[in-house]
């Protein structure tokens, strides 16, 4: 199963959204097995980038706005 959710770097300002330790943005990776991931933060904290492509992954696996797991 793949790993997901956010997550923050100490060399980035804001949290990224992390797909098999590859933020869906393009511009991180984690190179460690123990990352803590997490499904819910505060919008302020997130990645613009991010929080754009996970809001139209979320709404092409589910197009009826249901919460579907990542």
């Amino acid at each position: 199963m793949a790993k997901r959710g956010w997550n923050y770097l100490r060399n980035s300002n804001r949290e990224h959204w992390f797909v098999d330790d590859r933020s869906i943005c393009g511009k991180f990776m984690i190179f460690t097995t123990s990352a803590p991931f997490r499904q819910e933060i505060p919008e302020a904290d997130q990645c613009a980038q991010c929080a754009k492509r996970l809001a139209k992954l979320r709404e092409k696996n589910d197009p009826n706005g249901q919460a579907s797991n990542e």
